[in-house]
C-alpha cells in the first residue's frame, strides 16, 4: 500500500499540470550530482522539495523513494537493477508503474542506496527497448537528508 501511495505521489509531481512547479531554476542546494528544488505553494505558503539528478527532472528522489519516469519513452515492462557490485535483480513492473510510465525503489529497494556508491538500472520497455541508467550516488544521502528537514515539508 505504500508503495503505491508513494508511486502516486511522486507521479502528481511528475504529471504535466504539475510538472511546472518544479523548475531546474528552483534549486537551492547540490550533493554530488543530486539537486533540491523547491516550491512554495501560492496559496498555502507551503514549501515543498523534490531532488533530481544531473539537471534531468525525469530521475526525482523524495524522502522514502527514487523515481525514474519514463513518459513518452517506451513505458516499462521489465526493471533490471544492481547496487555496487552486488546482486542483479529484475523484477516485473506493477501494475502502477506500467500504468503511469515509471519505475520506483522505496521501501527495502531504496534504503540501500543511501549508502551505495553506484546504482545501475536497465528499463526494458513495452516498445522492447533497453534504457540504461548508471547513477553515482555520491550526495545521495545527503540529498535525502535534505529532502527530510522540516523546510522541506
Amino acid at each position: 500500500m505504500k508503495r503505491i501511495i508513494t508511486g502516486a505521489l511522486i507521479f502528481l509531481l511528475t504529471s504535466t499540470s504539475n510538472a511546472t512547479m518544479y523548475r531546474l531554476s528552483d534549486k537551492v542546494e547540490e550533493f554530488g550530482k543530486w539537486q533540491i528544488l523547491k516550491t512554495v505553494d501560492p496559496m498555502t505558503d507551503k514549501a515543498s522539495c523534490m531532488g533530481i539528478y544531473d539537471k534531468n527532472l525525469d530521475i526525482q528522489i523524495d524522502k522514502y523513494s527514487f523515481l525514474i519516469s519514463m513518459n513518452k519513452k517506451g513505458g516499462v515492462k521489465y526493471i533490471t537493477n544492481r547496487i555496487d557490485e552486488g546482486d542483479v535483480k529484475i523484477n516485473e513492473a506493477t501494475q502502477t508503474e506500467r500504468l503511469n510510465d515509471y519505475a520506483v525503489f522505496e521501501d527495502e529497494a531504496f534504503y540501500p542506496l543511501l549508502e551505495s556508491k553506484r546504482f545501475r538500472v536497465k528499463i526494458d520497455t513495452v516498445l522492447k527497448k533497453e534504457v540504461m541508467f548508471d547513477f553515482d550516488m555520491d550526495g545521495f544521502k545527503k540529498a535525502v537528508d535534505y529532502l527530510r528537514q522540516p523546510e522541506c515539508n
